[in-house]
This record gives C-alpha cells, structure tokens and sequence, in this order.
C-alpha cells in the first residue's frame, strides 16, 4: 500500500504531538514544598545558569495572590493590603515599600518572572508578616506554627513493634526494601515517606538494639520527609482510625514454596512429543536479474489475486503438497515455475532454465513444467466444481454476475487489484496502527488544552483562587502608655484591637495601637506621618527586635525628654501586652541606628526592668 499524503500529515502529527505530551509531562526532579496552616503545596525548581530559581507566582499564587499587573519587566503584585514590586534583571524588590535583596538577578522568561530560590524567604517573611522557617537544604518552607512532631516507643514481647506516635494526623506513602547482599547488617528497610505533613524531629537517629527493629532515621530531601526503619525481618505497617498513630512490627508469613523456586510447568500436553518440520530448499534458475523478479511477481499475484478465494488465502495449485518424485522423495518446483503456466507467453529465454529439485538433490531440466502447472490447477478446479450447477464457477459455485463485480472464472487471467474501480484493501496491521495513532492524537490534544489553561490560570491568577492564610486571634481590649508632652507625663490607656495568637504578631499590633495615638490630630505627642512599625521579631523566649519605617526615626522631634518618652511607652506597652519580654532592640527600616533623633541610644537592648523603672518617674 502507498502512503497518501493525508496518513503522511496524521503520522507526522502524532509523532510531533507525542514529542510534546513527552515533554509536558515530565516531572520535574527538583521541587520545593510550603506548608501553611491551610494548604500544602510544591513548587518546580529550575536551573538557570547554574542558580536554582522558582516561578514567582508558583510560590504566591495558591496563597491567594490574584493576577499581576505586568509592564514589560516590572510586575506588581497585591495581597491584602500588601504590595510588591519585582523587576527583571534585577537583584532587590519593593515589598511593604522596602526592599528586599534577593540574593540574585530576577529573570522574565516565557510570561513568568523567576526568582531565585533562596529569595522565597525574605518574600514570604515580608509578604506575610509572620515567621517563616526555611531549610534550603531540604528544600522546605513552614509558614507559621505548622510542624508536625513525632514519638517512638519500643514495645518488647512476641512479636516486637515499634510505635510512632505523631502530634497532627498523617497519611505517609510506605515501602519495603530488603538487600541480601547485607547478611550480618540490617537487611531490611522500611521507608515511610511524608510528602504533605510538616514533619521535623529534632533526633535524626534512635538506635533500639538487636532483632525485627534496630534503627529509626529521620531525614528530609527534595521538599519531603522520611522515616527509615531498619532491622532483620520484613514489617507490617498499620495506621489508626484517627491517622495518629502508625505501628510496625514484624510481619505474619504463611510456609510454603518461594515464589522464585516454583517449578515451571511445560506447555506442552502430557504424552505430546515435539514435530520436527521438514524442511525444504527451493532454488531459483539462472535467469537475467529482471526476468527472475518478473517470475517472482507473477508468482506473487497468483498467491493472493485469484479472484475465486478470499484476499490473504494461499493458491490450492501453489500450495498443494509436491508429488512424490519415483525415487520416493517429494518434489518441488522452483519459484515461479508453476505461474509460467499462466503467463507462458511472457517466457523468457535466458540461459538458465527452471530447476526440479528433490530433497535428495536430484536436479533436472524440464519443458513441460508451464502445462504440468496449469494442468494441475485445472483438475484441483474441476475436483471442487463437480456439483456446480450452470452458470457458476467451478471452483466457489457463486453465479457467473460475479464477473461484472470484477471476479472471473478460476482458469482466466487474474483482474488487476483496481480494475473494479476500488481502492486497494489497507492491510489490517496498517489499520490499527493508524487507529493507534488516531487515539494518541486524540489524547494528546485532551492533555495539551488542560496543560494550557492550567498555565494560563496560573498566569493569570483569579480573584476566587485561594484565600490568604487567616491569622488566628480576636479582637481585644488592651492598655496602651501614651506620653503628653504638655505635662511631661506618661498615662495608661484602653484601646480595642484585634490581638493574633502569635507572639510577634500580637506585639506588632500592641506598638501599632500606641502610634495610632500619637498620629491624631490633634495629638498628645507629635510624630511624623507614615512613622510606623514594619514588623517585630521575636528571638527565643524573652528578646524582641522591633523594626521601625524611616519616617519614625527621620521625623521624630529631638530632644532627651522626648525621646525617651516615646522608647519608654512603646517598651511599656509590649510588657504589658506580651509577657516573658526582658530585652527589646529597635531597628529603622532594618538596619542599625545610633540614635532615635541625636539622643536617645538605639545601639543597645533596652531591658524591660529598667525601661519600667524609669516609666514609674513619669506616671
């Protein structure tokens, strides 16, 4: 069959359209994984000239930032009341109207901006305004109080088990590899593998002793965690109800043979002894090379052309078992020999002639093989069409008005594959290939147009997309310092505000609620506009780095008593709001400075105690 030009194009198009289903759904081998309190999510790390980078609204897009508005390489993003601003080819962004170093270039490549990965910290701490733990490492990001602790407890008896008991529930993936090329180490392992739980553990390794368990491990890779239980027996792994706890101990196994020591059983029947084939050797004349292809094609028409059999059924005259030759062995023609019968008057007459050939080797020269053939072919004809009745064919019966459909009798030349006017019969293995292919295009066409609006709906983000990660906390009425500077005196105050749960959330709103009392108008103690309190973060248990925007430091009035009220209402107010603070240190815009506005000292840590010493002077 000839290729057409429209199975050329489906062929072409399917290995094209494969080419890219190949490539679109490749996994990508290195990943980040953030946790929130309400979502789990990864992101693709790229390599971009050696650096790894990230897609900037693959990291921000399921936290409920909506589309940005981009022009040319500058992209703008919103969330809340939080702005940010990223600009390629560029290392620093604006995020709350600071910058913030990001560690290398930002990149626009394909409608995307890509950052680098070490960049997802700062973005996220000042995006968010809560604490953010980052192992680079490991390639994991916690947003928040969201890690998951575990315990293991050994039970002895019987059977031995080990007993995981974890602090929010989990639903890890398991499997079980043994190696017996270890025998006198642990040659059983258990990999419990936890792809969306904040899983962390302060010990890596518990060592538990000889027998079923001997070794738990902890590690974290490529934004996943994993438990490693090793010891000398295969472990059965059950999980309770609530997807707290997980046990494992030594698994039950039923005696019987080894699956790799199962006799195979024979196919052949019982009693049934192996037919050897006989073999034949057909040899071909030494005609001229394109009279020898003809033989062969005549040969090959009369295989499959007989307009009397169905397409695909062998030739009963070229088929039919080869006559016993009188020295007992069986003869056969050579190729072409008996279709000469047919096409005699296109012999050629070369030098060569057609060779008998017995399975003795017994050759011989013969004139007579062309009538020998069609004579046979006409007594196998007549042998089969004895009861046909007149007007059918001798060899099938069908009515002779098969001749206009394009059949003829079964002594006639054969009609040529088209003479009826119809196309060639596509072979079947040809028809299921291109059905093969049809499916295949077919699918990946599905798969390409949900690929695409996947990447436009990342692209382009929507309102309605995720929502951003609530702070837990409600609103409260708390006592707030305020200064006067008219009496020179510092005097409590209520002031309702909505306090988080977080420590260093609760005591950014605490100084906030301070300000706003300082920047009305009219005003017990003067301050300039946009001064303000960017963020504050908590180190261990008692130290407090409160960060300051410019304004509060730039526009600040100079004077000792001034300043040192202002330090002492703000100290005071955190005291009272966040208790366990002993030490508090103030930053301007995220940097050191030596003084608040020449006098008050900005160098140092500020002790509660003191701080509230020297407020009782004031009160």
């Amino acid at each position: 069959m000839r290729w057409t030009k429209r199975a050329r194009c489906l062929l072409a198009t399917a290995v094209v359209l494969g080419s890219v289903f190949a490539i679109s759904g490749a996994p990508p081998d290195q990943q980040l994984t953030v946790y929130t309190a309400q979502t789990t999510y990864s992101v693709a790390v790229l390599d971009r000239g050696g650096q790894p980078c990230l897609a900037l609204m693959d990291l921000l897009g399921p936290l409920g930032v909506p589309q940005p508005r981009v022009s040319g390489k500058d992209w703008k993003l919103r969330l809340n009341n939080a702005e940010a601003r990223f600009t390629g080819d560029k290392n620093k962004a604006t995020i709350r109207g600071s910058q913030v170093d990001l560690g290398g270039n930002a990149l626009v490549e394909n409608r995307r901006m890509l950052v680098p990965l070490a960049a997802a910290l700062p973005i996220l701490t000042r995006l968010l305004n809560t604490t953010v733990d980052f192992h680079q490492p490991s390639r994991r990001i916690f947003v928040g109080n969201v890690l998951t602790h575990f315990t293991a407890e050994m039970k002895t008896g019987d059977r031995p088990a080990l007993i995981l008991n974890f602090s929010q529930p989990v639903n890890p993936d398991a499997r079980h590899e043994k190696d017996g090329n270890l025998p006198l180490s642990h040659s059983d392992r258990t990999t419990l593998v936890f792809r969306r739980e904040p899983l962390m553990s302060e010990v890596n390794q518990q060592q538990f002793g000889e027998g079923p368990v001997q070794a738990l491990s902890f590690a974290e890779e490529n934004g996943t965690a994993s438990l490693v239980v090793t010891g000398n027996a295969e472990l059965e792994i059950m999980r309770s109800a609530d997807g707290r706890s997980i046990t494992l101990q030594q698994a039950t196994t039923a005696a019987g043979p080894s699956p790799s020591t199962t006799p195979v059983k024979s196919l052949l029947p019982a009693g049934e002894t192996q037919r050897r084939t006989p073999e034949f050797f057909v040899m071909i004349g030494r005609e001229p090379g394109a009279a020898r292809r003809n033989h062969q094609r005549a040969a090959f028409r009369d295989l499959y052309c007989l307009p009397c059999r169905t397409a695909g059924e062998r030739s009963p005259s070229l088929c039919a078992p080869a006559p016993e030759s009188a020295a007992g062995g069986r003869t056969l023609l050579a190729l072409g020999e008996r279709a000469a019968g047919r096409f005699g008057s296109k012999q050629h007459r070369g030098a060569g002639c057609h060779k008998r050939i017995t399975e003795e080797g017994t050759d011989g020269c013969e004139s007579g093989n062309a009538g020998a053939s069609s004579e046979q072919h006409r007594r196998a004809g007549d042998r089969r069409g004895a009861s046909a009745g007149p007007g059918e064919c001798p060899v099938t019966g069908k009515p002779e008005a098969a001749k206009r459909r394009g059949f003829r009798d079964c002594f006639g030349n054969c009609p040529s594959p088209r003479s009826n006017g119809k196309p060639a019969m596509i072979p079947r293995h040809f028809q299921i290939t291109i059905a093969l292919l049809l499916l295949a295009i077919l699918i990946s066409g599905l798969v390409i147009i949900r690929l695409t609006r996947k990447e436009e709906a990342m692209l382009q983000g929507t309102e309605g997309g995720l929502a951003a990660p609530m702070v837990g906390g409600k609103q409260e009425q708390i006592q707030v310092l305020v200064a006067y500077d008219d009496e020179q005196t510092l005097r409590w105050r209520q002031a309702d505000v909505f306090m988080p749960v977080d420590r260093g959330l609760r005591a950014r709103e605490a100084l906030r609620a301070v300000l706003a009392q300082y920047l009305q108008n009219p005003s017990p103690h003067p301050m300039a506009k946009g001064a303000g309190i960017r963020d504050v973060y908590l180190i261990g248990d008692d130290t407090m780095i409160v960060d300051t925007t410019p304004q509060f430091a730039d526009g600040h009035p100079s004077g000792i008593l001034l300043e040192e009220l202002t330090l002492a209402s703000l100290i005071e107010t955190l005291s009272a709001n966040v208790p366990g603070v002993a030490k508090v240190k103030f930053l301007v815009n995220g940097k050191e400075r030596e003084t608040l506005a020449g006098h008050a000292d900005l160098m140092s840590f500020y002790q509660t105690a003191a701080v509230h010493e020297l407020a009782k002077e004031f009160e």
